[in-house]
């Protein structure tokens, strides 16, 4: 070649042929500017065309997350997707993991081969899923995708996460089918949900829904923070154990299971009506200041944080207060008042019956106590009574009641100077006259 008609540096990208004029080339610079080179014998220009052969071009490899039922669906059937079909065949390895899923209880674990046909795009991994029969939460485990040939694996796609959950999620009216244990309605039309013989959670949308669970010991589900309608349930005396959550509900709770007429539960968000008088049997809110009222069947009410108010009504009921201060009227019935709650405040009981109803104990909570678990205190010294609360803190007993107002002390140290990590955790408003045989200790 002759020299260029002006020296410089000069770099140049692309070269490309001057149609227009046969024996010269076009070299371009950065700058856009032509430089024109005039071909001399005996050399020659050779042609590099871009190689656009698919075939040269690496297939990658990448893998799908699912969600599957229990009790529906029989097998995870995961895609394993190439963005680019080779016109090889190609082959990559895979093995299941477990996160919070069991292997061999809720799948089957495998390890294996997935052989893709040349000129395919997507091929399936099926992973059997074994049915347990019971209510549990969300469950995973992982597929990964390993050793690849005529591939590559998408490093940000190489594991596929299967998540194995008991709920069927419907848009519209549905019965749960068999084996499979919870539902929970989507959306915001009036639809309706029924669940089936087993032991059912059951959650409502935002329309207005009728929940019916049939046989079985049924959960119905009210996070009642938003609106969620006017609802109506119906169950049968002959259903099961039956139970109202309103976890997640963080205003104030006001049900009445003893009456059919229509009642607003949560202010603005939800109302609900019972179709039979005395069906529901337990009742669990959260941390709202909570009105409960149980029925004539032996009700659980349980009220979470707040200052609550629960009565039992008829039946031989278990109250447990939970967080707060709380307001424990038993009623009719041989009634426990249940102390299981980290965070105790000091509960009132209104109608304690000794020798028939019992201040229940939690060894978890009252950890000072060695009795055994039953009824009374099998190491005598650990319950006291005292004539006036003053006296409550020299006493060598763990649990002390004060004849004079009716309150019971948790005394963690015993005889040292305070309560230690203890305090005052019930007052019994009628000030009876309590004995040991009225506790009942449990785990």
């Amino acid at each position: 070649m002759k020299p260029l008609y002006r020296k410089t540096l000069l770099r140049f990208v692309p070269i490309v042929f001057n149609l227009e004029r046969a024996n010269q080339l076009s070299l371009l610079p950065d700058k856009d500017l032509a430089y024109l080179c005039p071909l001399i014998e005996p050399y020659q220009v050779t042609k590099n065309p871009i190689n656009d052969d698919d075939s040269t071009v690496t297939s990658q490899l990448s893998i799908n997350d699912i969600t599957v039922v229990e009790g529906q669906n029989s097998n995870a059937i995961l895609t394993v997707t190439v963005n680019n079909p080779s016109t090889q065949q190609i082959t990559v390895n895979y093995t299941t993991t477990a996160i919070d899923a069991t292997a061999n209880v809720d799948y089957t674990s495998q390890t294996g081969t997935l052989t893709i046909a040349p000129n395919t795009s997507t091929a399936t991994i099926s992973i059997p899923i074994l049915n347990d029969n019971l209510n549990e939460p969300d469950e995973a485990f992982t597929v990964t995708l390993s050793n690849p040939v005529n591939a590559t694996i998408n490093p940000d796609e190489a594991i596929g996460q299967v998540i194995i959950t008991d709920t069927l999620q419907s848009a519209s009216t549905r019965t749960l089918p068999n084996n499979v244990e919870n539902l929970r309605l989507i959306g915001s039309n009036n639809i309706n949900g029924t669940g089936n013989a087993s032991d059912n959670k059951i959650t409502g949308n935002s329309g207005n829904n009728i929940l019916a669970g049939a046989n079985g010991n049924d959960i119905y589900c009210f996070n009642a923070s938003t609106p969620l309608g006017s609802d109506t349930i119906q169950e049968t005396t002959t259903g099961g154990i039956d139970t109202l959550d309103f976890t997640g509900t963080n205003t104030a709770v006001r049900v009445n299971l003893g009456i059919t007429t229509v009642q607003t539960v949560v202010t603005n968000n939800l109302k609900l009506t019972f179709s039979a008088n005395n069906t529901i049997e337990n009742i669990i809110s959260d941390s709202g200041n909570d009105r409960l009222t149980g029925n004539s069947l032996n009700n659980t009410l349980t009220g979470g944080g707040g200052n609550d108010q629960l009565t039992g009504q008829d039946g031989n009921d278990s109250l447990i207060g939970g967080f707060g201060d709380d307001l424990l009227t038993g009623g009719n019935g041989s009634d426990n008042f249940i102390f299981n709650s980290s965070n105790l405040g000091i509960d009132a009981i209104s109608d304690f019956t000794p020798g028939s109803d019992k201040i229940v104990l939690s060894k978890a909570i009252f950890t000072a106590l060695q009795s055994s678990i039953g009824n009374g205190f099998s190491q005598p010294a650990e319950f006291a009574s005292v004539a006036d609360d003053d006296l409550v803190a020299t006493s060598s007993a763990f649990i002390v009641y004060s004849t004079s107002s009716g309150s019971i002390y948790y005394n963690q140290n015993g005889s040292a100077a305070g309560l230690g990590s203890g305090s005052e955790f019930a007052n019994l408003l009628t000030v009876p006259t309590l004995m040991a045989a009225d506790f009942t200790l449990i785990n």
